[in-house]
């Protein structure tokens, strides 16, 4: 298990060193498509740079880890355990000028049950989310001890969001598409607003998020006794830690919500 402090270090250092380098790049070129990722998805010049960026620092203190990241798939460098990359969550924000966009971090083996270690930073506010397993979570270096009360939410509200209506519960459809709605764009941060109480609830009903998406913003809410499931009431803690699963996510402080 890697030392916690070299975690926190190693992810802080890592979210800076992306801010930095994605402040030297004209917002206006950062769309400009680069190759494709492993899973064929195209990568634009921003996300090659937040992945060259979070590379050199994994060079520069080569933790005993392997590396899965959303554009250069699963690196084995021999070791037991992983560190989870999302370089930069939420690129359609970005390449739009939207400043909602940030860094997530996860640290675990083979599923995201048990990560142990979570960081999700906010590049554009430099708002910073973590947790070490069992210590409760951290928002600005301050533990979070009351979360939050709001009746903000998101959910995602695409075509696939009418087809499963009931599929989570009477009081959560009841709520689907009431109160005050978001859609964000970035699931990883996203994920770490509801860990702290600044969002009800995130729903994605679509089955397309991959395990880098969410590994470090579903541990936060599961450190602060949340819930995080697929869209059929199904627990993530079993989902392995690979880019070849996708999953839809529900998420929530407020367990008494699902009737499942």
């Amino acid at each position: 298990m890697i030392d916690l402090e070299l975690a926190l270090k190693l992810a802080f250092d890592i979210s800076r060193y992306i801010a930095d380098r994605i402040s030297e790049v004209n917002w206006e070129e950062w769309r400009r498509p680069v190759g494709k990722n492993p899973y064929g998805t195209t990568t634009k010049l921003v996300d090659k740079i937040a992945e060259e960026a979070a590379f050199y620092i994994i060079d520069e203190y080569d933790p005993e880890l392997n590396v899965l990241s959303e554009e250069t798939g699963f690196l084995d460098r021999g070791y037991k355990e992983c560190l989870i990359l999302d370089p930069l969550d939420g690129t359609n924000n970005a390449i739009n000028g939207i400043p909602f966009y940030g860094v997530s971090i996860a640290i675990g083996s083979k599923t995201l049950g048990d990560i142990y270690f979570g960081y999700v930073y906010n590049v554009v506010s430099a708002d910073e989310f973590y947790a070490f397993k069992g210590r409760g979570i951290y928002w600005n270096n301050q533990k979070v001890t009351r979360p939050l009360k709001t009746d903000m939410k998101v959910i995602y509200l695409g075509k696939h969001a009418r087809e499963i209506r009931n599929e989570l519960g009477e009081q959560v459809n009841d709520e689907l598409y009431s109160g005050k709605l978001r859609s964000l764009g970035a699931a990883a941060l996203e994920l770490a607003l509801v860990s702290v109480g600044a969002l009800r609830y995130y729903f994605q009903p679509a089955e397309r998020l991959r395990v880098v998406d969410i590994a470090a913003g579903a541990f936060l809410v599961w450190e602060n006794g949340g819930i995080v499931v697929n869209r059929f009431c199904k627990s993530l803690k079993d989902l392995p830690i690979s880019l070849d699963v996708r999953t839809s996510v529900f998420a929530s402080l407020e367990g008494k919500m699902l009737i499942c």
